[in-house]
């Protein structure tokens, strides 16, 4: 038994030496075989270095004309499922230093002729591949289709053009600048795509030219306003004295009364006692003359007419009622006392308007009000509201004794004419007189007054009325009406310069200014003709299409829904 263990124990040591001796022998071949690869290697890239032709570790000579854009791959020789681009790691599995991949060179592809075409001579239309077809309309022969050979256009690249986003005319070459206008940073223009018409063609197509200018016109506002009591021919009456209201002789409102009319009788215990001290001072001599003319004129501030003082002067016994009479003359436009009510000192009785002057108020948008405002323009000049005629060129009061109003101005370049079938003629045209500082906030208006005469007094209170405001312009930038295109989000005119026609987006101020123009050889007798203020976007002389507009923004359209179906087709 022992024999037999010690037997097996030598025979596994042996088997142990063995497999170490098959191990060192398989490491020493492949480290030779390593090295040998190495050798040759250099050799052939000194090789190749010395004619110059070297190019990532591979002779030119061996290669084909196209070089290889793959990267370098290397791999167990072992296990060749794995692969680096480092050449120094080494396998995963087994340890091995990695070996180069071999690259299969890529074929040409082969580019495939285009195929010849036959048509008719006839019916071009008709094509076929078959050049024994015959064409289905007249049974002709074909014929091959010429295929012309297509010239390479030679592009030269487009400079790049800078503008301000506030003033698009600026154009600049270089993108560090800044807009001379406003400073602003510039942006790039994007590729506009011109239209193209020679200049012979323009009259073919209907397309009419004129340049942008500087003219003098006139502006028309058009807008409506109802009528007003003129303020300052408002005569309330109110109460002095203490008493009941005993008889009412105007006992409702839109009565018309004269002046010295007799308005209501007073009962008051307080004027009876001066009216008794007034016969004593008179009847007792010239001793108390000083009195009795002081009681007369406390009557005459108490607000007793001069009618009813010499009245109570001519009693001979004292009375305790007193007539309140009219101090002007219109329409009782309020009544605040009855009959048998009690008054008071401050109390007010009545109101009576004059309807002879009324108050046109207008009303006009906030985008407007620059161009109405008198005091902001020259050739303005001050009047009297109530005496026309005064006119002066400084501020001043009217110097008439009796109205001693503050003058009011006026601008002789601005003109507004009310129209209404109750007026003369069916119309009233004057200046504006005021313009009210305020904004009304649920129409974002504002109110301008217009003084109108009612000489017959038909026109009332609160009567609405349509009113043309007309305002002279000098040296506004314009254009024809007729060259802008409203889009709704911004306003075009087309450019015409050497034979290009480019859209370009304007700023537009007052939309219509007349111009008065005088037709060729004196044929037509003048006639007014619509402009519309340029604010920004074009240069005065430019060229731009006035007729013709609508053709053309149409075929710059379906050019731009043409290029966008291209674009679509292509992605």
């Amino acid at each position: 038994m022992k024999k037999l263990i010690g037997k097996a124990i030598n025979n596994y040591w042996w088997l142990l030496v063995c497999g170490f001796v098959l191990l060192f022998m398989k490491i020493v071949f492949v480290a030779a075989d390593e090295h040998q690869h190495q050798h040759k290697s250099h050799r052939h890239k000194n090789k190749c270095l010395k004619t110059e032709k070297h190019q990532e570790g591979k002779c030119l000579s061996s290669i084909t004309s196209e070089p290889l854009t793959a990267k370098q791959l290397y791999t167990c020789p072992m296990h060749p499922e794995f692969q680096s681009e480092n050449k120094d790691d080494r396998c995963s599995k087994c340890g091995m230093k990695l070996v180069p991949v071999k690259l299969k060179p890529q074929p040409k592809k082969e580019t495939t002729p285009k195929k010849q075409l036959y048509t008719c001579p006839m019916h071009p239309e008709f094509q076929s591949e078959n050049k024994d077809d015959r064409c289905p309309k007249c049974g002709m022969k074909l014929v091959p289709v010429k295929l012309k050979p297509q010239p390479k256009k030679e592009t030269t690249p487009k400079k790049q053009l800078y503008t301000c986003s506030m003033h698009p005319e600026v154009r600049l070459e270089n993108k560090d600048d800044k807009c001379p206008i406003c400073g602003m940073n510039l942006i790039p223009i994007k590729d506009e795509k011109e239209l193209q018409i020679p200049q012979e063609k323009l009259d073919l197509y209907g397309i009419k030219l004129s340049k942008a200018e500087k003219i003098d016109g006139i502006k028309t506002i058009v807008t409506v306003g109802n009528f007003e009591y003129d303020e300052r021919n408002i005569c309330e009456i109110t109460s002095k004295i203490k008493g009941w209201v005993k008889k009412l002789y105007m006992n409702f409102e839109g009565a018309y009364i004269q002046k010295h009319h007799k308005l209501a009788l007073i009962y008051s215990p307080e004027l009876g006692r001066l009216h008794t001290e007034l016969i004593f001072y008179r009847d007792t001599g010239k001793e108390y003359e000083k009195n009795y003319k002081n009681i007369i004129e406390h009557f005459n501030h108490l607000g007793l007419s001069k009618k009813e003082i010499n009245r109570l002067n001519r009693l001979k016994k004292p009375t305790y009622y007193f007539w309140i009479d009219s101090p002007c003359e219109g329409i009782i436009t309020k009544k605040y006392i009855f009959n048998d009510s009690y008054i008071n000192e401050g109390d007010r009785l009545y109101e009576i308007n004059s309807l002879k002057n009324m108050w046109f108020m207008g009303k006009i948008f906030e985008s407007d009000i620059e161009l109405l405002h008198i005091l902001a323009k020259e050739n303005t000049l001050y009047r009297c509201p109530m005496h026309h005629n005064v006119i002066s060129k400084v501020y001043g009061i009217c110097p008439i004794h009796s109205c001693h109003m503050p003058l009011v101005p006026f601008n002789t370049d601005i003109t507004i004419t009310i129209n209404h079938p109750l007026l003369e003629g069916g119309e009233y045209s004057d200046y504006v007189e005021l313009i009210y500082p305020q904004v009304e906030e649920e129409t974002r208006t504002i109110k301008f007054r217009v003084n109108v005469p009612n000489k017959r007094l038909l026109i009332k209170k609160g009567a609405f009325a349509n009113a043309t405001i007309k305002i002279r312009l000098k040296n506004v930038l314009a254009v024809p009406e007729t060259a802008i295109v409203f889009t709704g989000d911004s306003d075009l005119v087309f450019v015409y310069k050497d034979g290009k026609i480019i859209p370009r987006n304007v700023k537009i101020g007052g939309k219509y200014i007349e111009k008065s123009v005088v037709a060729e050889k004196n044929l037509l007798a003048p006639f007014n003709v619509r402009y519309v203020e340029i604010l920004s976007g074009i240069k005065e002389g430019e060229e731009i299409i006035s007729s013709g507009t609508f053709l053309i923004d149409a075929e710059s359209q379906l050019r731009k829904i043409v290029a966008e179906m291209g674009s679509e087709h292509k992605h």
